[in-house]
């Protein structure tokens, strides 16, 4: 039977895991995870944070990132962004433990991007753990010979400040993008576009934002078959879906409300893959926005419910708030002022 030798009590593994030396353990540990990987071939994948935790305990650093990170992909790919959080600070422990060299600091780069961003997701862009996390991953970056790592950081910090409405030092980051990235990298061209619309929007250059977003729309859908997963699922928008909601936003303030709405609409269809739940949430939000533009008060009640319903269902703290802030104003507009008022 698969229980035959199940421990009646956790207690009892514990008090005889304790027992084995630490040395002893730890070549245990590794013997166990390099065991399953020969075993289960490809299909180790689906263990990837049970590998992680053999070679972290069995003291194999290399392998221990290698596993836990994909640990922490795979979890933010079903946003279980908690979960996936823990494995990236794993990951780290484990990679402070590398040899230093380029490949250590290249490592660590791309760990705390995904933290920063990973913690922007789940506690908002406020989240001061979140840019301390990506401060620390650029003055590692900018040790590397090559710009792209440098370039994602500089692209994360720069959508950070954006949405923190500090406009001209994520202006001024997302130029450098321009510069610093490789020619051909049309995923990075396509995140500064994106990033622009949204800056010149902020700013009030609706036309110019409009331009940024077109441009972004023509990479995205010139991208691979189903556009771009920008920015890993897990941590933020996608670009090419983004690019969307601020050419319509734009467009309502040129004066072409029927085109925004169109657009809106636009961006919600390409969101609603399940590996896009953050843009379906953020789509929805701005689609709430539009109709409140529009004067359209029940459409924004009904978009503002669907927000709040899937960012507090994973934990998206900034789009649920921006959900009930607009379930506040159509309330309000629809004659309950109170209920307005309370929920903003």
């Amino acid at each position: 039977r698969d229980d035959a030798h199940a421990f009646p009590h956790d207690l009892h593994r514990e008090v005889l895991y304790e027992l084995i030396p630490p040395d002893a353990r730890a070549r245990l540990h590794a013997r166990v995870g390099a065991h399953l990987v020969d075993r289960y071939g490809r299909a180790a994948t689906g263990m990837a944070a049970e590998l992680g935790f053999h070679f972290l305990a069995g003291r194999d650093p290399e392998r221990a990132v290698r596993w836990l990170r994909l640990a922490a992909q795979r979890a933010f790919g079903r946003n279980a962004h908690m979960e996936g959080i823990r494995h990236l600070r794993a990951a780290l422990d484990a990679a402070s433990a590398l040899e230093a060299g380029t490949e250590r600091t290249r490592a660590e780069v791309e760990l705390l991007s995904s933290l920063g961003q990973a913690l922007v997701a789940t506690g908002g862009w406020s989240a001061g753990e979140a840019e301390d996390a990506l401060l620390r991953a650029r003055s590692l970056a900018v040790r590397l010979s090559d710009n792209e790592p440098l370039v994602s950081v500089l692209l994360a910090l720069a959508t950070l400040y954006e949405l923190r409405g500090e406009f001209t030092r994520a202006s001024d980051m997302a130029r450098e993008c321009e510069q610093l990235a490789p020619s051909g990298n049309t995923e990075h061209e396509l995140e500064a576009a994106e990033l622009l619309a949204c800056n010149l929007f902020h700013q009030g250059s609706f036309a110019r934002a409009l331009e940024y977003a077109e441009r972004g729309v023509e990479l995205f859908d010139a991208g691979a078959p189903g556009g771009y997963s920008t920015f890993p699922a897990t941590l933020g928008d996608n670009a090419g879906v983004s690019c969307h909601d601020w050419a319509g936003l734009a467009l309502w303030f040129l004066g072409r409300p029927d085109s925004a709405l169109a657009r809106a609409t636009r961006a919600l269809e390409l969101a609603r893959d399940p590996s896009r739940a953050y843009s379906l949430a953020t789509a929805r939000a701005q689609m709430a926005v539009v109709h409140q533009c529009r004067r359209e008060p029940e459409a924004a009640y009904e978009w503002a419910e669907a927000t709040i319903a899937s960012a507090a269902r994973l934990g998206y703290v900034y789009r649920e708030a921006m959900g009930r802030v607009l379930r506040g104003w159509a309330a309000a507009m629809l004659g309950d002022a109170p209920q307005g008022v309370a929920e903003i």
